[in-house]
């Protein structure tokens, strides 16, 4: 018990004493229905990879009747500050889940990007695009049904604990391809929603390490009374 307790504040006061500053990550769920099926191909997570970096992950969903969708590229409404950034990949094996195949790079011709599906934010609200393996456009390969993916955007400036990612990026999209042909044509861009992604105020962690420490100053007292 007392090697476990120490161990957990002593592990608690590294994370409190390291200095490091991270924005707060962000989640988006991106949702399409037509008439009363709904359909949810999957959550992007945003979120802070270092000190100029963003790492970009997208879980892909399996929903009913649309298996074989292939997620081909992502779209974003960023500021004029940050509308240059470079998109790289992990090193191969980084991740376990990762699609060591996907090679994901900036796409430059932003009239590739539709006009949304399921929202009526218009495409000339998206100034930054990322797709695979052609900087032109998007095309199959993507993330299929059922993976994840990650990649980075780098060159981001001004990031810190209080940073407001899902303010940076403004709106979120992605574009899907290789659906059944009675599912809009076959492809979709759709704009994410925002999801609430708790992360604990440094408020409430130094208040729990104090209580911590605390108890382990009580609990070596105890033992040698």
């Amino acid at each position: 018990m007392r090697h476990h307790l120490l161990g957990t504040v002593a592990a608690l006061g590294l994370l409190l004493g390291s200095g490091a500053a991270m924005a707060g990550p962000v989640q988006y769920e991106f949702l399409y229905s037509v008439g009363t099926t709904h359909y949810n191909f999957g959550t992007m997570t945003v979120a802070q990879a270092g000190p100029g970096s963003l790492s970009v992950r997208f879980d892909a969903a399996s929903p009913a009747g649309a298996n074989g969708f292939q997620v081909t590229g992502f779209a974003f409404a960023l500021g004029p500050a940050h509308q240059n950034l470079t998109v790289s990949n992990p090193a191969p094996g980084a991740f376990g889940f990762d699609q060591d195949g996907l090679n994901w790079v900036r796409l430059a011709n932003l009239n590739a990007i539709p006009n949304p599906a399921n929202s009526p934010i218009g495409k000339g609200a998206f100034t930054f695009g990322v797709t695979e393996g052609n900087a032109n456009n998007f095309n199959p390969p993507g993330i299929g049904a059922g993976q994840a993916d990650i990649y980075y955007l780098n060159g981001v400036t001004g990031l810190s604990e209080a940073t407001d990612i899902a303010g940076l990026i403004g709106h979120a999209g992605i574009r899907v391809q290789s659906l059944p042909n009675d599912l809009n044509g076959g492809s979709l861009f759709l704009v994410g929603t925002p999801l609430t992604v708790p992360v604990p105020e440094p408020a409430t962690l130094a208040l729990l390490g104090a209580g911590l420490a605390g108890l382990g100053f009580a609990y070596r007292r105890r033992r040698r009374g």
